[in-house]
C-alpha cells in the first residue's frame, strides 16, 4: 500500500470549528424541564476540511489547507489550530462567520445532549473564484482531497476545474453531487451514500459493497 508520507497533499473544502463543551448534569433547567449542564471545560478542535488536514498533517504529510473562514473570533481560532498542526493555511475571507459545531457532552456518561450549528450559505465573490483557481494551478500537489461538506467552497465553477490539475484526486462529497467531480482518483461514500448513488438498497456485507464498488468504479 502507498504511503502519503512526505507527499504534499492540498484539502479544499469547507472549514469548520468544533466546540466541545464539557461538564455535569445535577439538576433539571428551572426554566423549563431540560437537564442544565455545568460546562466545567471547553475544547476547540478543527472540524470539516480542516479536520481532513489535521489528520494528514498527524501522518507526516506536508498539507495546504484551502478554504473560507469568517472575519471573527472563531476563524482565528481555526488559524491557531493550524500553526499547532503545522497546516499550511490558505484562506479566503467571507462575509458569513466561520461554520461553528457545539456539541454539549455530559461527562459522568459522556454522552452528547445537544448539537448547535452557526452557519450560513458560504460565498464567494468572482475574484476570490479566481484566486483559489490560481492558487490550485500553483501548487500542483501530488494529491488533492476535496472535502465537500456543501456549504459553498466547492462551487458549480470550481468543482470542473479540480480535473484539470496535474494531481490525484481524491473526492469525499455528497451522493448528489458525485458525479459533477471529474477525473477522481478516489471516491469515498459511505454505505448509505453508495446505495442512493446506485439506486437501490444492497446487504451490509464486504462483498456485497465490493462488488457494487467495483461496478460503480467502471461506470465513473
Amino acid at each position: 500500500m502507498q504511503t502519503m508520507t512526505n507527499k504534499t497533499v492540498v484539502v479544499i473544502g469547507d472549514i469548520m470549528l468544533d466546540q466541545y463543551h464539557f461538564g455535569q448534569v445535577t439538576r433539571l433547567n428551572p426554566e423549563s424541564p431540560n437537564p442544565l449542564l455545568e460546562i466545567t471545560r471547553t475544547e476547540n478542535r478543527l472540524g470539516g476540511a480542516s479536520n481532513v488536514a489535521a489528520n494528514l498533517a498527524a501522518m507526516g504529510c506536508e498539507t495546504i489547507l484551502i478554504g473560507q473562514l469568517g472575519d471573527d473570533a472563531h476563524g482565528k481560532l481555526v488559524t491557531q489550530l493550524c500553526e499547532q498542526y503545522k497546516i499550511k493555511l490558505i484562506s479566503f475571507q467571507t462575509a458569513q462567520p466561520t461554520i461553528t459545531k457545539n456539541r454539549f457532552v455530559e461527562t459522568t456518561y459522556n454522552q452528547q445532549l445537544l448539537r448547535a450549528d452557526f452557519e450560513e450559505k458560504i460565498v464567494f465573490t468572482s475574484t476570490q473564484q479566481k484566486e483559489i483557481l490560481r492558487t490550485l494551478d500553483e501548487i500542483h500537489p501530488t494529491y488533492t482531497i476535496a472535502a465537500d461538506y456543501n456549504k459553498g467552497v466547492l462551487s458549480d465553477e470550481l468543482i470542473p476545474h479540480l480535473g484539470r490539475i496535474e494531481t490525484k484526486l481524491l473526492v469525499d462529497t455528497k451522493s448528489f453531487k458525485i458525479r459533477d467531480y471529474p477525473n477522481m482518483f478516489l471516491l469515498k461514500p459511505n454505505f448509505k451514500e453508495l446505495q442512493e448513488i446506485i439506486g437501490f438498497q444492497i446487504a451490509n456485507t464486504d462483498k456485497a459493497i465490493e462488488n457494487h464498488g467495483i461496478e460503480l468504479v467502471k461506470k465513473l
